[in-house]
């Protein structure tokens, strides 16, 4: 997170190393804990970690040690009969078991396909066992997911403990590695929280998109305070924004429509709430209106219209726990309910022939300033028409 630009600093490929696979990554400590970071152990602070990649290494070969010394006693006792009840069978027998250990070269995986499998299984199924064998055990797949669950919590405390621009640097670039892994709405929210500590200057190389995938403002106390750090955020960095930041918009727009209609309009349902926006404008300050505006022509100008058939829109009319949702009432919601929102924000990105569209554009274009309104005009058209 350093500045490229206006300096003299040379930008080379080995500056940007490819990122860690998974299977480097996920490691395990002495003491039995599992991480996903590149820190020492949460548990007892030890930085001896054993990748679980060369655990499940370890175990294949140990797996395919014991198969081939059975494979071989085997073969002894079948050759040592054959040459005992009659010689001339003993030649055929040799020929068919060197043929038989060969290594088939149609399959150049199995050695990855056994690694692959104690990943996932802490023991070999006997063959006396006649139940059928799991893809993966329950306990290898949960030691992943509490390694990642744990590993963001520990994040999320290191940073509300030491709130300070060092640590929400630090912080901030392992979320990025988390996101990687999996990205969820934990993690877009950890690093916003990261970026409101750290300061923001022109030419930084901050991923907006990966920022604002899962950015949802109802996680923060201040919604408003999260616009304009991420409109300030777009401003400054040397990456363009694109569908994720987009996305953000719309979803900052439903929530504040969901968190009025629930105080103004308790009675109507999700569907009459989410049409009756008379009002949707001033429902937003003027300095938000131009931030969103900005937002949206920075974004989202150029991307590819939605199917209109995308499973998102047609739930609504086709799936009765989405049908019986929207004609609940505001009011016998649950106080962590999004009915509104989500509806509003399926509507409006997914149906760009609808009235929410519509009116979405009429926000949008309500705080457009010169910059937007000049991207708009030449949109479209040559660059000597555009000048």
């Amino acid at each position: 997170m350093r500045n490229v630009w206006g300096t003299e600093i040379v930008m080379r490929p080995e500056d940007f190393p490819s990122q860690k696979s998974l299977q480097a990554r996920f490691r395990r400590c002495r003491c039995g804990e599992a991480t996903f970071l590149d820190l020492p152990c949460r548990k007892c602070g030890s930085t001896d970690q054993t990748p679980v990649f060369e655990l499940a290494e370890k175990q294949s070969r140990a797996d395919a040690r014991g198969r081939l010394l059975g494979c071989a006693v085997s073969l002894v006792v079948g050759l040592t009969v054959l040459g005992i009840l009659w010689l001339p069978l003993l030649i055929p027998g040799v020929l068919v078991a060197v043929l038989a250990l060969r290594p088939d070269p149609k399959q150049p995986y199995t050695r990855q396909m056994q690694r692959c499998y104690w990943l996932f299984h802490r023991k070999k199924i006997g063959l006396l066992h006649q139940a059928e064998e799991r893809m993966a055990d329950p306990e290898a797949l949960q030691e992943m997911v509490d390694a990642y669950d744990a590993d963001l919590h520990y994040l999320e405390r290191w940073l509300e403990q030491q709130p300070t621009a060092e640590t929400a640097e630090q912080v901030y670039a392992l979320a990025g590695s988390m996101a990687e892994l999996y990205h969820n709405r934990r993690v877009s929210a950890l690093m916003m929280k990261c970026l409101l500590h750290l300061p923001i200057s022109e030419g930084i190389c901050l991923d907006m998109d990966q920022i604002c995938a899962f950015l949802h403002v109802e996680d923060f106390p201040k919604p408003e305070e999260i616009l304009a750090r991420v409109h300030e955020c777009v401003l400054l960095t040397c990456l363009c924004p694109g569908e994720q930041t987009a996305r953000f918009v719309v979803r900052f727009c439903a929530d504040r429509i969901q968190r009025i209609q629930r105080s103004q309009a308790p009675d109507k349902t999700v569907e009459g709430a989410a049409n009756d926006l008379q009002a949707l404008i001033p429902w937003f300050t003027e300095q938000e209106r131009s931030m969103l505006s900005d937002l949206w022509i920075r974004s989202a100008v150029g991307l590819p219209e939605p199917p209109k058939n995308e499973p998102e829109l047609l739930r609504w009319t086709n799936l009765k726990p989405f049908i019986a949702m929207k004609g609940n009432k505001l009011s016998a919601l649950a106080q962590e309910n999004c009915s509104l929102a989500s509806y509003w924000f399926d509507h409006v990105w997914y149906d760009r022939e609808g009235v929410l569209w519509q009116r979405f554009q009429t926000l949008v274009k309500s705080g457009e300033g010169p910059f937007a309104v000049r991207v708009a005009a030449g949109w479209g058209k040559s660059e000597k028409e555009g000048a």
